[in-house]
């Protein structure tokens, strides 16, 4: 097998031990080549027996392992730790835990997976790169049933984990979406498809109940939204966050006692020409706005009429889009079923859209059901 001159001195070439170090590697250049590398073949090349002055120059210094942990792991510079070398393969060894390819989540399906996760996240929840990897592979998981099951099982723990880096990290955008898109998926009814329109709210409060159950979760999101009010991508993720969040008693109460409502309309507001902020939207509101002892009296009268007029001009710049407009149209349907607001959906012209959008879409069943019975209601 050849052997690279960059990596090994003249003296070392047949394999002796007392040649020179010229033609080494710098521990800078190093780095940058091992930059390049997945974190597990970077370790395994820190590691290699390739001489012995290899092994003292790199494999055994601790200042180019903990180069590493800083610059590829975001480790604190100033963090005292007496084994960078030992960091560096505990973390790599995480990371196959997160992964599934570790020995010990081999065979053990979903379920093991989504709990090596958390030990992983108990562990390192202060490292925001271990964080990501964590809630990045969650985010595929739990389009499994299995999974979901089994984040019921750790549900306060990973719950911890997402609410602590939503407020730790309120400026990462990339983490917020992992996170985001997690409480989307951990909060999905147990056999529901994304975007399933439910008749009735689901038996069981799922792991959910456990983000921020003193509402702190809820004003987590609501603080990413308006933190990041002018990225359409958050507004998105975060709106469709609230939707399931809505399904849950103390959830819903936090949401309309903490202007959540407000908040969706100012997405739509601020991103009139996005279709999926308008989508993911509509289906916060469908479940927000429907009365019942949860919402009584805490959604105002003024916030109501702000939800109808932003949900008429959605009908009316995406009358095309069906799957909108179906949706606007059940948000109204759940209006309309508190007499009190009749007024206000006939003052910003509620019933000329429905039947404007029942002209449009004559054979969507959903969107015919829904127009047709407000309009009953409002006398048309």
């Amino acid at each position: 097998m050849a052997i690279d001159k960059t990596f090994v001195g003249p003296g070392e070439m047949d394999g002796g031990d007392g040649g020179s170090s010229q033609g080494l590697l710098s521990p800078d250049a190093l780095l940058e080549l091992l930059s390049f590398l997945p974190h597990p073949e970077a370790q395994r090349t820190l590691q290699a027996p390739l001489s012995k002055v290899y092994l003292s120059s790199f494999t055994l210094e601790e200042n180019i392992w903990k180069a590493r942990c800083v610059e590829q792991w975001k480790v604190p510079p100033n963090t005292t730790c007496h084994a960078w070398r030992t960091l560096h393969i505990d973390l790599v060894h995480c990371l196959s835990l997160v992964d599934g390819t570790a020995e010990e989540t081999c065979g053990g399906g979903d379920y093991g997976n989504v709990v090596a996760i958390v030990q992983v996240l108990d562990a390192y929840r202060t490292l925001a790169e271990m964080t990501r990897a964590c809630f990045d592979r969650l985010g595929h998981l739990l389009n499994s049933e299995e999974a979901r099951e089994a984040v019921k099982c750790v549900d306060w723990r990973i719950m911890d984990h997402a609410l602590w880096a939503l407020k730790t990290y309120p400026d990462d955008v990339d983490l917020l979406l992992k996170i985001l898109r997690f409480l989307v998926l951990a909060g999905r009814p147990a056999g529901r498809m994304e975007g399933a329109v439910m008749s009735r709210p689901p038996a069981s409060d799922g792991p959910l109940r456990a983000f921020g159950p003193s509402g702190n979760g809820v004003e987590a999101v609501l603080a990413c939204m308006e933190r990041h009010r002018s990225n359409a991508a958050v507004q998105a993720v975060a709106c469709w966050s609230l939707v399931n969040l809505a399904l849950i008693p103390g959830q819903k109460r936090s949401l309309c006692r903490q202007g959540g409502v407000l908040a969706i309309v100012r997405a739509m507001a601020r991103h009139p020409q996005d279709s999926e902020v308008h989508f993911r939207a509509m289906f916060a509101l469908i479940n927000l706005v429907t009365p019942d002892v949860t919402s009584e009296k805490i959604i105002q009268p003024d916030t109501m009429k702000a939800v109808v007029a932003i949900v008429v001009s959605a009908i009316q710049a995406f009358s095309n889009m069906v799957t909108i407009v179906n949706r606007a149209c059940l948000v109204l349907h759940n209006i309309a079923l508190d007499p009190g607001h009749l007024g206000a959906l006939v003052a910003i012209g509620a019933p000329e859209e429905l039947l404007h959008a029942i002209g449009k879409h004559p054979t969507d069943a959903l969107l015919i059901q829904c127009a047709t019975g407000t309009l009953r209601r409002l006398g048309r």
